[in-house]
Formats: C-alpha cells, sequence, structure tokens
C-alpha cells in the first residue's frame, strides 16, 4: 500500500472549495492541503506556501506518484511534505515538524473545538486524535524524542484508495 507522507512546524486550518469541503467534511485539512486534491491544486496550493511540489512516479506502477516538498507556514517553523498521489489525486498526505508542548495543546484544543472530540489513542509515548469524515480521515500524531514533540498530521482520502480496489 502506497503511503504518503506530510512533515509539517505549524497547524493552520485553511478553507477549500464548497464542493470539496462537502465531500470531505468541515476542516480535514492543514495547511490549506486536503486529501482528494487534484494533483494541480495541490501543486498550487504548495506554491502559495512557498514551495514546489516535486513528484516521482512509481517505477511499477504508473497510476501512483510520490511527491514532495518542504513548507514553511511561519517564519522558523518548516514542515516536511510528502504525498501519495493515485490518478493525479491526493490519497494520503503527511505533514511533519517539530513543535513545543505549548503548541501542540493549542493545535489540539483548536482542531477539537473546530471539528469536534477526536477519537484518542494512546500507545506507549505515543498519542493520536482522529477525525473521520465523509470517507475522509486526519489524525495528529505525537511523540517526545529527545527532549523534542515530533508532530505527524495525516490526511487520507479513503474515496481516492477506495477507486484502486473498484478498478481490479
Amino acid at each position: 500500500m502506497h503511503r504518503i507522507f506530510l512533515v509539517a512546524a505549524s497547524l493552520v486550518l485553511a478553507g477549500t472549495s464548497a464542493s470539496a469541503a462537502q465531500d470531505r467534511g468541515p476542516g480535514l485539512e492543514m495547511l490549506g492541503l486536503a486529501p482528494g486534491l487534484p494533483l494541480s491544486e495541490l501543486q498550487g496550493r504548495v506554491a502559495k506556501l512557498g514551495a514546489r511540489l516535486s513528484c516521482k512516479p512509481s517505477p511499477v506502477d504508473r497510476r501512483f506518484s510520490e511527491c514532495t516538498a518542504t513548507v514553511g507556514q511561519t517564519p522558523g517553523r518548516r514542515w516536511e511534505l510528502r504525498a501519495s498521489v493515485v490518478d493525479s489525486a491526493s490519497a494520503v498526505i503527511l505533514l511533519r515538524s517539530t513543535v513545543s508542548a505549548k503548541e501542540l495543546e493549542a493545535m489540539r484544543t483548536e482542531l477539537a473545538e473546530s471539528l469536534g472530540r477526536p477519537n484518542y489513542r494512546k500507545q506507549g509515548g505515543q498519542t493520536s486524535f482522529e477525525w473521520v469524515r465523509g470517507g475522509s480521515m486526519m489524525r495528529l500524531t505525537s511523540r517526545a524524542e529527545k527532549g523534542v514533540i515530533q508532530l505527524s498530521v495525516s490526511l487520507v482520502d479513503g474515496k481516492v484508495l477506495d477507486a484502486l480496489n473498484a478498478g481490479r
């Protein structure tokens, strides 16, 4: 299964088009990036964040591409972005960064206030908060590592992934 990873250093919720928002549900996006975006729109949104999306097609299956970028939403804050693109639509986006405990708590609080109560999991030193809307999922996962908090935000479009099985 192809996986995508976006690495980000700050969490900012941004709007999408009305029809896309209805499909995904409210707020399942980060930095204006959302699962299920057409590749051209994903490239445009990454450009607005001051970066260029670099994509490499899979040597095994031309339907898949892995895309990466490093974006900076705020001065001094960088997000590593990885996206798995299937048939020119973002199936999985992963953002990764480091944050302080105070920043992490503020993000969790803001997301819970805007998206509602999340599914919560704790396993060892790792915690995750997960929201699911209309076939899409957003998961905020954190763990302390060498005195800093590693944060990843996963954005997954189940409809894009399900379409892979439909063609079989």
